[in-house]
């Protein structure tokens, strides 16, 4: 097996059901649109995540392959989505069965996380919806709606700036 794949998928589901960037996101939408017309930009998540796991497993199997004593120190990553590309990061430097191939490896991991967007991200959008069905027309949705907007922006500045990296 390429990658170990229960310690992967407990890893990924953990942090693809994790509040971050893209669930918030997904959360507002699914309030804004309700589930239904949500599904498309869910599907959109899911393959904007494959879009960095293919580039992203073949550069770091090269890399690990020629010099393996790198991921000693760490690697830092300042991507778009932080908590993603960590993620992902993380998959292949601790889930890769040594001497899989980036093919194999990749395939892997892409399978994991795909699976696991697909059962979670549709939830963050449902319960969205469900928010949003709640408030609706009550004083409170201003009040919830600025802060989902709030809580997506201080958890993208909490992820670039203050969280996520290790010393």
């Amino acid at each position: 097996m390429p990658v170990e794949l229960i310690a992967l998928t407990l890893f990924a589901l953990s942090q693809i059901g994790a509040p971050g960037p893209a669930n918030m996101a997904l959360l507002a939408t699914g309030a804004g649109y309700g589930l239904r017309r949500a599904l498309p930009f869910v599907a959109g998540v899911v393959v904007g995540k494959q879009l960095i796991i293919w580039p992203l497993g073949f550069g770091l199997m090269q890399l690990a392959q020629s010099a393996p004593g790198v991921f000693l120190a760490g690697l830092i990553v300042h991507p778009v989505n932080p908590k993603a590309w960590g993620m992902i990061t993380a998959a292949f430097t601790s889930f890769v069965a040594p001497g899989a191939t980036a093919l194999t490896a990749t395939a892997g991991i892409a399978v994991v996380l795909l699976l696991c967007q697909t059962l979670l991200h549709p939830i963050w959008a449902g319960a969205g919806q469900l928010i949003a069905a709640t408030i609706q027309g009550t004083r409170v949705e201003r009040f919830v709606f600025v802060l989902l907007s709030l809580l997506t922006v201080g958890t993208v500045f909490y992820a670039l700036f203050g969280g996520g990296i290790a010393p």
